[in-house]
């Protein structure tokens, strides 16, 4: 199943903001919120994406609106759905972001006070603070889980923020998280 059209976008705006009531997931203005109760809002609709999706390796299963429907995914579709949720839940979209080593394996990257974590969908802890974790925990992580040994400096950041074929239409797809950071004044947490 893929979907191919202009309202794909809005679509998958809709069906993640009923899916964010259907789940009991709170709406809250991120903007004013401590970095404590994100860090356990982002666990909390990590449990429910867990719970509710199942995953799977077939083919367009990274595709947001594919997963939304069928409740499936790969691990760029729980990325991309966790974004989506976060963002339908009140978080800015320049504060989430969608990460992976461009091999296959995709996480996510937070914006906690002026510093970017790393989190991980299908890693999960009992603890918000353990879940979302700095640079160099998550390399570890990365290496225990998936057995990734990528120095962090070659992790990249996905502009492929819904997955379906052809999102770009052949512009960039991903960068390297280092250079984003650099060109928008970031840093990242270790």
């Amino acid at each position: 199943m893929s979907f191919l059209s202009k309202g794909t976008k809005s679509f998958i705006k809709s069906y993640s903001d009923k899916l964010v009531r259907d789940l009991s997931i709170p709406v809250k203005n991120y903007r004013s919120v401590n970095s404590s109760t994100k860090r356990k809002d982002l666990l909390s609709i990590a449990t429910k994406i867990n719970k509710y999706f199942t995953y799977s390796n077939i083919r367009d299963s990274g595709d947001l609106a594919v997963n939304l429907v069928t409740k499936y995914g790969t691990y760029d579709g729980f990325a991309r759905l966790l974004r989506q949720l976060a963002v339908s839940a009140g978080f800015p979209e320049s504060d989430i972001q969608i990460g992976g080593d461009n091999n296959g394996h995709y996480w996510n990257y937070v914006k906690l006070g002026s510093y970017w974590y790393n989190l991980d969908v299908n890693y999960l802890t009992n603890n918000a603070n353990t879940f979302i974790v700095g640079k160099n925990t998550f390399k570890n992580r990365l290496r225990q889980k998936y057995g990734v040994t990528l120095d962090p400096s070659r992790y990249i950041i996905w502009y492929t923020v819904y997955g379906y074929a052809d999102e770009f239409r052949g512009q960039q797809t991903y960068e390297n998280w280092d250079t984003y950071l650099r060109q928008r004044g970031g840093k990242r947490a270790n």
